[in-house]
């Protein structure tokens, strides 16, 4: 990131924020404060990544660290405004790239965009969109900043710890669930994924007492097999606020330091 920032990207891009990297940002203070997300009240993770959280946790608690449970804003709210903003041009980006390159269009893009453009959003529903966009960042920012006064550090949360997606890998046709992701990208922050271990079928059982929260978990649930995940890369995800990028990345170095030092 150094070398790429270092040209200067934002002189030939007017998309990019003239932001130089920050290694002073990088400077991560002793003691921090993480949140826990276990699961976005959606869509439960799989056996592997509920493990995989934990390691995480038991890790930075057991390093002298705060960890406190996050109960952000709905993130069912976030994934219906991604949804609509993604649709806004009715498919047409979508389906325009598609026939330039003659790519055929595989099930996972005709299931969210149909079997091509629709009318685009309205301009008036377009700006209202744009509000109630930004109004849900707002109060999420609202809600990360009251953390302070749970943190212990005299700062709000230095980072949430959650599923990257609620199972150890895809299986073709078997994604159900892409919120853990998404709503990330509404708010615009920052996140880091982290591999932790890797999915044990002698560990990682699926016990019958589980009470799906919808109806997309109970058939994100029944997916699981402990056998065909054995082995499979278990991955968590480190969540920061809005151009925390070297911040976020220190974070992350350090708690691969505390999961080596757990596994030694």
């Amino acid at each position: 990131m150094t070398s790429l920032l270092s040209t200067e990207p934002w002189l030939r891009d007017p998309s990019v924020v003239p932001m130089p990297w920050r290694e002073e940002k990088q400077s991560i203070p002793d003691k921090l404060c993480f949140a826990v997300l276990r699961n976005d009240r959606m869509v439960q993770p799989h056996p592997p990544i509920a493990r995989g959280i934990e390691i995480v946790v038991d890790a930075v608690k057991h390093s002298g660290h705060t960890v406190i449970e996050w109960e952000p804003p709905s993130h069912e709210e976030a994934l219906a405004l991604h949804d609509i903003i993604l649709d806004t041009d009715g498919g047409d980006d979508v389906w325009r790239q598609l026939n330039i390159l003659h790519e055929p269009v595989i099930p996972q893009v005709s299931e969210r965009f149909g079997n091509g453009p629709k009318d685009p959003v309205p301009t008036l529903e377009l700006l209202d969109i744009g509000l109630k966009h930004k109004a849900y960042v707002a109060r999420y920012l609202e809600y990360w900043a009251s953390t302070v006064k749970h943190s212990g550090t005299g700062r709000a949360v230095d980072a949430v710890i959650l599923p990257v997606a609620p199972h150890a890998a895809v299986i073709p046709g078997e994604y159900y669930h892409y919120g853990y992701t998404e709503f990330v990208n509404i708010l615009d922050f920052t996140s880091a994924v982290l591999p932790v271990t890797k999915a044990d079928k002698n560990v990682d059982v699926a016990h019958g007492d589980f009470k799906p929260l919808t109806p997309n978990d109970e058939v994100n649930w029944r997916a699981y097999n402990a056998d065909t995940y054995d082995g499979a890369p278990v991955c968590v995800q480190l969540m920061g606020r809005k151009f925390e990028e070297e911040r976020i990345l220190g974070i992350a170095m350090r708690v691969e330091e505390l999961l080596k030092k757990l596994t030694k």
